[in-house]
């Protein structure tokens, strides 16, 4: 494959911008980390594990040029199981009493579902990778949607855990008494 601007372009993308997306979620998670077990490092270096070996697929994707299904499929589980394992290392330093005090439930749901539209897109990709290779890869667009969508539905749902907590519904603004 001759190796263009624009082919050079793609390759970074599809290498960087997901490990990038990867990494700073850890170090945020982090952030909120206080101290550490072996659970937590144990889930910690299988996050990096596929940190580190995303640029493996994404070679792959581009010297199969959409013709093989492995590519985007091994591409599509590299990128979930970091997200899950970010997922499962935020409910580990939870559950082990690992975290700060001031993650309250709903910023620990929020996170903790934070990377669901990633893993759902790319797992959901795999089957049509088989129909597809290139489709499966133009399906990962929809992250970002799905992502934005995601967002406003939970952020729907802790407005209305927050006012079931409190008792009582508010009323729209001049909704009278």
């Amino acid at each position: 494959m001759p190796c263009t601007s624009r082919a050079l372009a793609s390759r970074a993308l599809a290498s960087r911008l997901p490990a990038a997306g990867l990494w700073l979620n850890h170090h945020k998670k982090f952030a909120a980390v206080k101290r550490y077990d072996a659970g937590l490092q144990s889930i910690n270096l299988a996050t990096l594990f596929f940190v580190a070996f995303l640029p493996v697929p994404t070679s792959l994707l581009f010297q199969a040029n959409g013709q093989s299904p492995w590519p985007p499929v091994l591409y599509a589980l590299t990128v979930s199981g970091g997200s899950v394992c970010l997922r499962g290392l935020w409910a580990h330093a939870q559950r082990a009493k690992l975290m700060h005090g001031w993650v309250d439930p709903v910023l620990y749901q929020t996170v903790l579902r934070g990377t669901d539209p990633v893993v759902a897109v790319f797992l959901l990709s795999i089957p049509l990778a088989f129909a597809s290779p290139v489709w499966a890869m133009y399906f990962w667009i929809l992250i970002w949607s799905v992502s934005i969508l995601h967002r406003k539905w939970r952020q729907r749902s802790a407005v209305r855990q927050e006012r079931g907590a409190g008792g009582q519904e508010s009323k729209p603004a001049g909704a009278g008494p």
